[in-house]
């Protein structure tokens, strides 16, 4: 929640109260845990794009963040269906939301400041779909194993 306040009082713009809600629901759910399971982090960004999508009005190919996190969240979510383990759920789901941000640039933009393009758009990859990526590519790397970490051995 602590990051969802630095979001919004440091980020400009539409992606600022948007980023800030991601953050802030997803620490609610988070919140006094030192450790998550998959079904845990299913819930944080369940409530987080629940959210997101009622704040800002976006819905899947609007060409918006929740073109990367509504699939990271369907991973999330058949990861704790089947009891993946955690590093391979987030591995999916860094899959899930990377394929999402690819599929935004065949999209026109129709919410946020890039609606105003409209199909200039077209053929431009979403930013704030990229960060949702970049979030979840953190989240993976930060569950491996010590021993995989970058120079130990």
């Amino acid at each position: 929640m602590e990051t969802g306040q630095a979001v919004l009082s440091s980020a400009g713009g539409v992606a600022g109260p948007i980023f800030a809600t991601l953050f802030s629901e997803a620490g609610k759910t988070a919140k006094g845990k030192k450790e998550l399971t998959v079904t845990e982090l299913t819930a944080m960004f369940e409530n987080a794009l629940l959210k997101i999508e009622q704040r800002g009005h976006a819905r899947i190919d609007d060409k918006t963040l929740v073109d990367a996190l509504d699939p990271a969240v369907r991973s999330l979510q058949e990861s704790s269906t089947h009891n993946t383990p955690l590093n391979q759920a987030l591995e999916d789901t860094v899959r899930a939301a990377r394929m999402g941000y690819e599929r935004t640039k065949g999209l026109v933009a129709r919410q946020g400041k890039a609606r105003y393009l409209a199909e200039q758009t077209v053929g431009h990859l979403d930013g704030g779909a990229y960060v949702v990526v970049l979030l979840f590519q953190c989240l993976r790397d930060q569950a491996l194993p010590r021993s995989q970490d970058i120079g130990s051995n």
